[in-house]
């Protein structure tokens, strides 16, 4: 763990780097590229990202968090983002902004500038109504389209839900029983 001014000299190198510090992008293609020739340019292009990466980390001091080095993982967002209208991010409640990518935001704007962002602020219940209001008031005043969530409460509405319904299944049941012993008796 990292003490407080630590965490301050590490997150002012992450910021002074923070144009380098991007998500890998695909590289461009149309219908003339063979599949062979995607294959070796995405290859050559995260190999690219990834030498970047350990170039920052090595002569800047940058500590980094380990980074996905699996290219087909990487595939599989570009052709999510690709596909998809909008794209969420999950950060947690309790420091959003230090999980949030906003290169990823930047990147599916570049995509298409039509695709939406939207920041699911996860773990809500752990915030007061005032940190709540606190970041609203930041998200809306930086443009960024965001909601809170609480997956714990979520989880817990269901589950209630899925009780009521057994136990309304259990008393309809009894019900039919006890309609069935009513009509036998005749």
């Amino acid at each position: 763990l990292l003490s407080a001014s630590e965490e301050r000299n590490a997150q002012q190198k992450q910021q002074k780097n923070k144009s380098r510090l991007t998500v890998p992008r695909r590289p461009k293609w149309d219908s003339t590229t063979t599949p062979q020739q995607l294959e070796m340019m995405e290859r050559e292009s995260l190999l690219d990202w990834r030498r970047g990466l350990a170039e920052l980390q090595e002569f800047n001091d940058l500590l980094m968090t380990p980074f996905e080095r699996n290219l087909e993982v990487w595939r599989q967002l570009w052709r999510v983002i690709e596909r998809s209208h909008l794209v969420v991010q999950i950060v947690d409640a309790r420091n959003p902004l230090q999980f949030r990518s906003e290169d990823l935001e930047n990147y599916v704007k570049e995509i298409d500038p039509r695709k939406k962002n939207l920041l699911l602020v996860n773990k809500a219940d752990m915030l007061t109504e005032k940190q709540r209001v606190a970041w609203a008031e930041y998200f809306e005043k930086n443009n960024i389209n965001f909601r809170f969530f609480s997956a714990h409460l979520a989880k817990e509405k269901i589950e209630a839900e899925l009780l009521k319904e057994e136990q309304g299944l259990n008393s309809d049941s009894d019900e039919d029983e006890d309609d069935l012993a009513e009509s036998t008796k005749k």
